[in-house]
């Protein structure tokens, strides 16, 4: 392919094959922008990560950006061991790859709306440009690390709010036990409690019914 081409990707496999090509021709760097559902199809894909384990071998860097969300999470994670780094950047549409001489894009993909065509070039004003565009977007993404870490603190929040609306009842009885401004005295035997709880247990073990309450600071009347 010359320096100066130009070539309408009409399918699948033309775009894989020059996927494949643009990895395998990589001299210094590998930089990727892709949108949240690329790495679902790409991560386990073994004609993508053979020529890229060959390329990174030869010293390589990747450098890529997705959007990382809780359905591709998991994903994420595994492209960090394969990558050289990954950042996150919000509501990401479209997709692009290049090397040092090479550039292809595709439209937006998704499960309903699967590759069916891009475009390649090898023009260098084309590739300055989009280096260009890369780096802005690189600036302004943040790691990966970090955007995974707010979905997982997000999940654990959740799950913690869940643990909390079912267990309300638990709480206020352990808020209340925890509040010590009176205590408690059985009238059959004397006893003297703390906490209203264990007042209530001592009725159940003993069948002592009289529990007499007393504060511990009285109101002065006014």
């Amino acid at each position: 392919m010359s320096q100066d081409s130009v070539l309408i990707i009409w399918n699948q496999k033309q775009m894989f094959d020059r996927v494949v090509k643009l990895l395998e021709n990589a001299k210094t760097e590998v930089l990727g922008f892709f949108n949240a559902y690329v790495f679902t199809i790409t991560t386990d894909n073994e004609v993508f990560q053979i020529p890229k384990r060959a390329a990174r071998k030869r010293g390589v860097k990747f450098r890529y950006i997705t959007e990382i969300t809780n359905d591709n999470i998991s994903y994420c994670k595994r492209q960090l061991g394969l990558v050289d780094e990954l950042r996150h950047l919000d509501r990401i549409r479209g997709n692009f790859i290049m090397n040092d001489s090479e550039f292809i894009a595709s439209h937006d993909i998704s499960p309903r709306n699967p590759i069916t065509q891009g475009f390649y070039s090898s023009m260098g004003k084309m590739l300055k440009q989009e280096r260009y565009v890369f780096q802005t977007l690189w600036d302004n993404a943040i790691p990966a690390e970090e955007r995974i870490d707010q979905l997982e603190m997000g999940r654990r929040h959740d799950s913690l709010d869940s643990m909390r609306i079912m267990s309300d009842q638990a709480v206020v009885k352990e808020q209340k036990k925890t509040i010590i401004d009176r205590f408690y005295v059985c009238e059959a035997c004397r006893s003297v409690f703390i906490y209203a709880d264990d007042a209530e247990d001592h009725k159940t073990a003993t069948s002592h019914k009289k529990i007499a309450e007393f504060p511990f600071f009285e109101s002065n009347a006014t």
